[in-house]
């Protein structure tokens, strides 16, 4: 720093402390502090303001995706819960069962009487007189 004609160096710096580039730093009054006080603090609620905003956003569309998978995975279960009972109802047929317990033993079509008369045999013996009749009940199982 030059030093001005009739000062000395430490006179000259301490006058120039509170300058910058030649102009001396007014003071600041109250009012100001508080209006630069005010601004700031608005700064700082405003961008407090736009990220929760924005966090709120990406909640929403998380729960979205959340609640899209959830649906996807409903009706994929739903969807294999009508397979599997059409698949229930395929296997326990009656007439696929007497189909699969002849084809093994290799029984004869006529067994069905035999087999009446045996159950009304063992329902006489236990003592059950209104056992339904084997006959329809044999009848309706493989219409």
């Amino acid at each position: 720093m030059p030093v001005p004609w009739g000062r000395s160096f430490h006179a000259a710096r301490r006058a120039s402390e509170d300058t910058i580039a030649g102009v001396r730093a007014r003071p600041q009054r109250a009012g100001e502090r508080r209006w630069s006080r005010a601004i700031v603090l608005g700064a700082i609620v405003v961008v407090g303001i736009a990220l929760l905003l924005v966090w709120v956003r990406l909640q929403a569309v998380h729960t979205g995706y959340q609640l899209s998978a959830a649906r996807h995975l409903a009706h994929r279960l739903e969807q294999e819960q009508r397979e599997l009972e059409l698949e229930l109802a395929t296997l326990t047929s009656p007439r696929r069962l007497e189909l699969l317990a002849r084809e093994p033993v290799g029984l004869p079509d006529d067994v069905g009487e035999e087999l009446c008369r045996l159950i009304d045999a063992a329902a006489r013996e236990v003592g059950l007189s209104e056992w339904p009749d084997p006959r329809r009940v044999l009848e309706g199982a493989t219409t």
